[in-house]
């Protein structure tokens, strides 16, 4: 019992071996009473490794250890030259029938001509839409084609060729008013004009001086007197006058009603529904409601009423051919 009170953990050591010496024969027991429940299986037929590719292995690693050549791909573009395409950094390289295009090499031919493949580009328009050329993407009326003549931007509606190029001539009209040499008031001279019916204010012009919206011009006075047909001495004097339209000369006798054309241009301004139909008089100006601070005059109409000739705010002139709009000009 002394030694007991003297080394109480070695007493506890003991006991903890002797408990797990009976632990371990529980279990082995419990096992040999079981032998169905632990069968040790049998070990496997250890199998054959197949026999090293030595010659492709030593293959790969010589090219591992040799340094590898990224050289750029040689193309044969459609002129027929070749180019090398860098394999690292994008290329825009289209291609069509056949053959490749180089977008950035401003040498190579149009895709879509006459507009250079660069103006698409610049505008981010489709290269591969085959109607490209006919379309108008900021709808301002102006095909794509119109827009690069013009030197105007195809995707900036307020940017556009000038509407008369919208402009189409329809017709010339004509319509006949009477003229009347009504009083002989030297150095004035009162003209009467009636003129679809209604009769217009008098015109009250000098020698030297246009009336009727400046188609008639008065080149000189002529004073006579002689008999009339009831054998009375009367005024029979003269004024001859320019018809500015044409270039023909008049001659207006005294208080005599004479016969007169006047001739009118139909128009239809294409892009705008309020103008599909008007007419303007040879002679007057008249402006497009798209753009009411310009003025377009209408100077002529030949004779064969095929070609209308219009003065430009400018001073320029331009020709409409009956029935047809004009060609936009390419703009150099």
């Amino acid at each position: 019992m002394e030694w007991i009170k003297q080394n109480p953990d070695k007493l506890l050591a003991l006991l903890l071996g002797v408990a797990g010496i009976g632990v371990g024969a529980k279990n082995l027991m419990g096992v040999s009473a079981l032998p169905d429940q632990y069968v040790i299986p049998k070990s496997p037929v250890k199998a054959e490794l197949p026999k090293p590719e030595i010659e492709v292995v030593d293959q790969s690693a010589a090219i591992l250890k040799s340094p590898f050549n990224w050289a750029d791909k040689d193309v044969e573009l459609g002129s027929g030259a070749r180019k090398m395409v860098p394999l690292f950094r994008s290329v825009t390289i289209i291609e069509k029938d056949g053959a490749l295009f180089d977008l950035a090499d401003p040498t190579t031919a149009p895709i879509r001509p006459p507009v250079p493949n660069e103006w698409f580009q610049k505008y981010n328009l489709d290269l591969l839409y085959s109607a490209v050329l006919e379309s108008d993407p900021d709808a301002d009326g102006f095909v794509t084609l119109d827009e690069w003549k013009a030197k105007t931007s195809p995707v900036d509606p307020a940017s556009h060729p000038p509407y008369w190029l919208k402009l189409k001539f329809v017709d010339r009209k004509q319509q006949n008013f009477t003229m009347t040499f009504a009083a002989d008031n030297d150095p004035k001279f009162q003209i009467n004009i009636i003129n679809r019916g209604a009769r217009a204010p008098a015109e009250f012009p000098a020698v030297g001086d246009t009336f009727f919206n400046g188609r008639f011009k008065v080149l000189s006075y002529e004073k006579k007197e002689g008999l009339n047909s009831s054998g009375i001495r009367a005024n029979q004097s003269t004024l001859a006058l320019k018809d500015n339209s044409n270039g023909s000369d008049i001659v207006l006798e005294f208080r005599k009603e004479q016969n007169y054309p006047t001739y009118f241009g139909e128009f239809d301004f294409t892009l705008d529904a309020n103008q599909k139909q008007f007419y303007v008089r040879i002679g007057e100006t008249f402006t497009l409601q798209k753009e009411p601070a310009v003025t377009y005059k209408l100077e002529a109409i030949d004779q064969a009423g095929a070609v209308a000739t219009l003065k430009l705010t400018d001073g320029s002139e331009v020709t409409l051919t009956k029935g047809s709009l004009p060609e936009v000009p390419e703009v150099k």
